[in-house]
């Protein structure tokens, strides 16, 4: 009687279970965790630190001009978001971001504060999405994750996806309303090869990662 690929199945599994054991001592099963404990433990506090920088950051923002102003409570009344939130310069910064959580407020840097009427509205639309997407609340329990589980592949890889997603969506939002793919898929170009700015786990921001800003062009 030939057996089935169940019964084979079966077989090797209970093969395996009775033929492969790894015994790991007690003492190396202990420090192997308070390791592990260790290392998420200091990057919970690199995450908690850069929500504190942020934190400073928005509220040692510079008052934007009148025509960016202008332009953001347009949008905000356009986009019809619930959110309050708030726009202003940063000092320093290459780069826009969002910056949450209860009171949300756009960043924008100063060297951008001048762009053409068109990019500065690409611009705040893209951030504009992310604070109505609430991306700030789920980027930070992402990263947070992300933090515990450092050493799973799985979730190093899935972050990843949903980092990029998650800035593929809102230049979706952008071009939806602007209907002009060209002229913002050259504003990204022009942006990646001029800007170099820090990563920010703590918020969604992926203007400064030339890989992201790469597969973020070839979508548009």
């Amino acid at each position: 009687i030939v057996p089935t690929w169940r019964e084979r199945l079966s077989a090797l599994q209970a093969w395996f279970r009775h033929s492969v054991r790894v015994e790991v001592p007690p003492a190396v099963a202990l420090g192997a965790l308070g390791v592990w404990m260790l290392i998420a433990l200091i990057r919970l506090g690199i995450l908690v630190r850069q929500c504190a920088e942020l934190h400073r950051l928005k509220a040692c923002r510079q008052p934007a001009h009148a025509a960016l102003q202008g332009q953001f409570e347009a949008l905000h009344r356009q986009l019809n978001i619930r959110r309050e939130v708030r726009i202003g310069l940063g000092s320093g910064l290459r780069s826009p971001i969002a910056i949450g959580f209860l009171r949300p407020a756009i960043l924008v840097p100063d060297s951008l504060a001048h762009s053409s009427p068109a990019e500065l509205n690409s611009l705040i639309r893209h951030e504009l999405a992310h604070v109505q997407r609430h991306d700030d609340w789920t980027n930070l329990i992402q990263q947070g994750i992300k933090a515990l589980l450092f050493l799973h592949p799985a979730v190093i890889l899935l972050s990843q996806r949903l980092t990029v997603d998650r800035e593929i969506a809102c230049d979706d939002h952008v071009l939806a309303n602007t209907r002009q793919p060209r002229a913002y898929a050259l504003f990204l170009t022009d942006f990646a090869s001029r800007t170099r700015g820090r990563q920010w786990a703590a918020a969604p921001a992926a203007w400064s990662n030339p890989s992201q800003l790469r597969e973020r062009i070839q979508m548009i």
